[in-house]
């Protein structure tokens, strides 16, 4: 009696098998959660696409910060422009100098944008992504 006990909860340490199960399941937790964080990226590499590819002029309406690159909003549009400066050779960062109302200046395929405020103009870099 005391053996039939044994066998029907044995519920012995098996490392390889319990090797194997983490093995397997943390592959499945870094496939699932790879195919999660890739939607955002090809979100953001479309908004680069056309930021890079679009002829911008207008007076900056608003700007905020979102998914790490700024959003800027013109005056004279309903588009919002996704797009991840550099920090000008002055050391000025875009989201801290740029404010309403400052022209924002960007030709279609051009790697600078020219930020033409009251008291200064900038020039900024942008990162692909």
């Amino acid at each position: 009696m005391h053996a039939t006990i044994k066998s029907r909860f044995n519920i012995g340490f098996n490392p390889l098998k319990d090797m194997l199960l983490t093995i397997v399941a943390m592959s499945l937790l870094i496939y699932i959660l790879g195919k999660i964080k890739t939607g955002q990226p090809d979100i953001l590499h479309q908004a680069y696409l056309f930021f890079d590819s679009s002829d911008i002029k207008g007076k900056v309406d608003s700007i905020r910060f979102q998914f790490n690159v700024e959003a800027v909003k013109l005056d004279n549009s309903k588009q919002e422009y996704l797009f991840a400066p550099d920090i000008t050779q002055e050391g000025a960062f875009f989201h801290a100098y740029t404010e309403k109302g400052d022209s924002f200046i960007k030709p279609p395929y051009s790697k600078i944008v020219v930020v033409k405020g009251a008291r200064k103009t900038y020039t900024y870099t942008f990162k692909k992504f």
